[in-house]
C-alpha cells in the first residue's frame, strides 16, 4: 500500500516537478490545483460542496465566494465519487493557468472536504464567456485567468443540478 501510494503522490507531482526543473516559476493557483489534484489521487477528499448561481442573474456587486455561499441558488454537499473524482483529475491536467490580479464574478463553486469534514480546497468560477474575454477563476484564495477545462468539469458533472434546482437532494 506505501509503494502505492509513492507511485500516485510522485503522478500527482509530476508536472509541477518538470516545472520547477526547467526554471519555470508556479503561480499560486498552479500549485493549488496541484495539491487538489494530489488530494484527489490520495484519496483524501471525500465530500464536495457544490455552489451555483445562474449566469443570467444580475446583481449590483460583483459576486466572491462568501457572497455565493449566501445566496446560491445551488448549495448542495455531493459525495466524491470514482467518476467525479477522476474526471476532476482529467480537467486539471487540462487546466491552463495564467496570472490574474482581480478577482471575478463568481458562478460556480466547489468546497473539496476531507473526511473529518475539513475544508481542503475551493474553486471558484465566473460564469459564461462574453467575447473571447476569457475565464477566471479562484482556486484555493488564489485569482487566476483559466482555460474552459475547469468549468467544463463543473456544466458536464454539475450539469443537471442546474436544469433540476429543485430536484430531491
Amino acid at each position: 500500500m506505501r509503494a502505492l501510494r509513492l507511485v500516485l503522490d510522485v503522478a500527482a507531482g509530476a508536472t509541477v516537478g518538470l516545472a520547477l526543473a526547467s526554471g519555470e516559476h508556479m503561480l499560486p493557483a498552479e500549485s493549488s490545483l496541484r495539491d487538489l489534484k494530489h488530494d484527489l489521487v490520495s484519496d483524501k477528499i471525500r465530500t464536495v460542496k457544490v455552489l451555483f448561481i445562474p449566469y443570467e442573474v444580475v446583481t449590483r456587486v460583483r459576486l466572491t465566494p462568501e457572497l455565493l455561499e449566501r445566496t446560491a441558488e445551488i448549495n448542495r454537499v455531493l459525495e466524491m465519487d470514482a467518476s467525479m473524482r477522476s474526471s476532476l483529475l482529467e480537467a486539471i491536467d487540462r487546466a491552463r493557468v495564467r496570472e490574474s490580479v482581480s478577482a471575478p464574478d463568481i458562478r460556480w463553486g466547489a468546497v473539496f472536504y476531507g473526511s473529518d469534514g475539513t475544508e481542503l480546497h475551493s474553486i471558484y468560477l465566473s460564469g459564461k464567456v462574453f467575447f473571447r474575454a476569457g475565464r477566471r477563476g479562484i482556486i484555493d484564495g488564489n485569482p487566476a485567468k483559466l482555460n474552459d477545462a475547469l468549468i467544463d468539469w463543473f456544466e458536464g458533472t454539475f450539469g443537471d443540478l442546474v436544469s433540476r434546482p429543485n430536484a430531491p437532494r
